[in-house]
């Protein structure tokens, strides 16, 4: 993100998020989607059908490599690969938790520890790379190498450099790790709670946890944007939340979304658009968030129930069905010719 769109969102002030609170609050859960209307070949891009898996858990990408996962399997390709049917597979443990990247490698936290999967290997594998005195489901690697992994009944957050492990403790346990680079000084990196829909910073320098932040009305999942930049979908009130922990963790701007459910968040690097999937309305939204003030820019149909959503380096965009074999690809060029004026 450029200096003077952090800037533009620095000086934007959102409402309160305490004004609007129920009483039921956080513990957020997808909304089913309703039955999409419109056929597979009448969606904008193309739908591929990955036959071997029943619905995708999590999807991320590194370059233009996807990796797909679906309890014990995990399908690794590009774009163009999996338009083909041609998509490495591997196995990892069925109670392995989310995926996250760095650099060329995908990160997989497992119940005996911290996994690399090299996104350029021809022929890839899950290798272990750290172990872990209990389970995790969320891990993290850090662009200095250090890893950090939290388990789903602990409320702490492990970390492991090159002086060893060190205990972090946390406001509660931890759904889901995001680390985001940024040109200067140590990554960013951010945890969620969804029983209390926070959001909370990891300053690796200190090795202690930050702040604790409200996120909106109920906390979907958080995605990792570029500069040190976060996003979090608030599948309750229904917008995206954009944070920054440059010194202290901070909330810059909330937009709202048409569409209810608003489950995952994706960041376009190459367009600086925000993507948001509501699976109320099946729907996919991108965003310019350039003037502060999130704005509007596409309105596409999607699969149901797409739950996971990413984008690849030339800007290309992914949605995975959590209740189906099917993922949704829509190529860059077609993205640019579908654009509001």
């Amino acid at each position: 993100m450029s200096l003077s769109v952090a800037a533009s969102l620095s000086a934007c002030t959102p409402p309160s998020v305490e004004q609007k609170l129920p009483k039921q609050m956080g513990n957020a859960t997808p909304v089913a989607s309703p039955k999409q209307e419109k056929s597979d070949d009448q969606l904008l891009g193309t739908v591929v059908n990955v036959s071997s898996l029943d619905g995708i858990e999590d999807l991320e990408a590194v370059d233009n490599t996807l990796a797909l996962r679906s309890g014990a399997t995990v399908l690794m390709g590009t774009v163009e690969e999996f338009k083909a049917g041609e998509h490495a597979s591997l196995s990892v443990d069925e109670a392995c938790g989310d995926i996250t990247t760095s650099g060329e490698e995908f990160i997989l936290a497992c119940p005996d520890g911290i996994y690399s999967i090299d996104a350029t290997a021809s022929s890839p594998a899950a290798t272990r790379v750290q172990e872990t005195p209990y389970a995790v489901t969320s891990a993290v690697k850090t662009s200095s190498g250090s890893y950090l992994a939290a388990g789903a009944d602990k409320p702490e957050v492990l970390m492991y450099d090159k002086d060893g492990q060190t205990t972090i403790r946390t406001e509660g346990i931890t759904d889901q790790l995001v680390s985001v680079a940024q040109d200067s000084g140590e990554d960013a990196v951010y945890r969620i709670n969804r029983e209390k829909t926070i959001i909370q910073n990891i300053y690796l320098d200190k090795q202690s946890s930050g702040a604790v932040l409200r996120v909106g009305l109920g906390v979907g999942q958080v995605s990792a944007a570029e500069q040190g930049m976060a996003l979090t979908a608030d599948a309750v009130g229904h917008q995206f939340g954009v944070y920054f922990a440059h010194d202290v963790i901070r909330l810059h701007q909330t937009t709202p979304t048409a569409g209810q459910s608003v489950w995952d968040v994706a960041w376009d690097a190459k367009n600086k658009h925000v993507w948001a999937a509501t699976t109320s309305d099946n729907k996919l939204r991108g965003y310019d968030i350039s003037s502060g003030s999130g704005e509007e820019k596409f309105q596409l149909d999607t699969v149901m129930d797409a739950r996971n959503l990413t984008t690849v380096a030339d800007g290309s965009l992914v949605a995975a069905s959590a209740t189906s074999p099917k993922v949704h690809i829509i190529d860059a060029a077609t993205l640019r010719t579908t654009a509001r004026s």
